[in-house]
């Protein structure tokens, strides 16, 4: 025998529905989030992590008396897997990058003084891993020519 549920609205007759009319608003709600759920992991973002990139401390200019070795700004940058870079300039000494694909990534920074001249760089290799943020710091050495 057939089971059915009974529900009544005032004024109405009453209105029979099957087990399946119950289920069917849940499932398709079920469906819906589903499919929510899977397009946001199959984008671009899903492998993506970050890095927060922090300069050492270095006191150039104290290291070289009075030759202005001390950068004004800073230059990131890197290198990742299948080709990905970004580039960046900052007046701040540390900067945060998003969206970058898991992976190995070859990170530069550059210290440029007044002049516009590289004063300092440093370079590391570090893994982004995906959903993550990488944390590192690099200490900027003196770039061999300026004023050394």
């Amino acid at each position: 025998m057939k089971r059915t549920n009974i529900a009544t609205h005032r004024g109405s007759p009453p209105v029979r529905r099957t087990a399946a009319q119950w289920i069917a608003p849940f499932l398709i709600v079920g469906v819906l989030m589903l499919a929510v759920s899977c397009s946001q992991s199959v984008g671009s973002s899903s492998s993506d992590g970050s890095v927060t990139i922090a300069i050492g401390e270095l006191d150039a200019a104290s290291v070289y008396g009075d030759q202005n070795l001390q950068p004004t700004s800073y230059i990131f940058s890197g290198t990742g897997p299948n080709g990905a870079t970004f580039s960046l300039i900052s007046d701040d000494t540390s900067t945060t990058v998003q969206s970058l694909t898991a992976g190995e990534w070859r990170i530069s920074v550059e210290g440029v003084n007044d002049q516009d001249e590289v004063v300092l760089a440093g370079e590391t290799v570090i893994e982004v891993q995906a959903f993550s943020d990488t944390e590192i710091e690099l200490v900027l050495e003196p770039v061999t020519g300026v004023g050394t």
